[in-house]
């Protein structure tokens, strides 16, 4: 529990402890001893009961005690994402400007056209908008583990830390939940639209519990199933 609480992916603990010579059965009971059957809601807030959900007054008061506990580290993790990903966009500009030769200033009204759209122009705006979503993608990511009250080391260096380990797994889940709800709604908008609402808690899956890719996403549907309505409503 204790390497739980440190933000250790449970798989690595499982694994760690099959290492040991733990037998599976006493595993799962082990976890379920610390509680990991309500490990995500335990994380974001209260403890809620197998098959229910907090009322939307109760999510809100939860939600504004997170806020006011950890206002000042969600702050200065979205400081610093907006830092990092301004010095990213900013630091290729520079070398766009300064090392090519090939730059010219033109009069239009469209930011993209500033320079004129030559290799290098491409390759440079390239790399500039590659590294600014990579810096946001990663303070969002950082946010989530900033909001956990189970952990001790995420404050704002320590979010950013684990975040960026999360940051390929999060964009493989992404990707892989925007193909199955591309392709519900492909067969109709309502397919879609279900499968989404499945999905939403697949990057929590990741951040708390450690699952990654197909895993991730049926462990959603799991914690979503019996309670589609109840998700959809608090989503929209």
């Amino acid at each position: 529990k204790s390497e739980l609480a440190r933000g250790v992916a449970v798989e690595d603990v499982r694994s760690a402890l099959l290492a040991q010579g733990w037998e599976l059965a006493d595993i799962d009971t082990a976890f379920e001893t610390a509680g990991m059957h309500t490990h995500i809601a335990a994380s974001y807030g209260s403890y809620v009961s197998p098959g229910s959900l907090l009322s939307v007054w109760e999510l809100l008061a939860s939600s504004c005690g997170v806020f006011k506990k950890r206002f000042w580290v969600m702050l200065g993790v979205e400081i610093l994402g907006v830092f990092l990903a301004a010095i990213s966009f900013g630091a290729c500009i520079f070398v766009l400007v300064v090392f090519s030769p090939e730059v010219t200033f033109t009069r239009t009204s469209s930011f993209l056209n500033i320079f004129s759209m030559s290799a290098w122009g491409l390759f440079a705006f390239f790399v500039a908008a590659l590294l600014a979503v990579f810096s946001m993608v990663w303070m969002g990511i950082a946010l989530l583990f900033a909001v956990r009250d189970d952990m001790t080391d995420n404050g704002v260096f320590g979010s950013y830390r684990h975040a960026f380990q999360k940051v390929p797994t999060i964009l493989w889940v992404s990707v892989l939940s925007l193909f199955v709800v591309f392709g519900g709604s492909i067969l109709f908008l309502i397919p879609g639209i279900i499968a989404a609402v499945w999905l939403f808690v697949a990057r929590f899956v990741v951040i708390v519990e450690g699952d990654k890719g197909m895993s991730a996403l049926a462990n959603s549907k799991a914690y979503v199933s019996g309670r589609w309505w109840a998700v959809f409503g608090r989503i929209f």
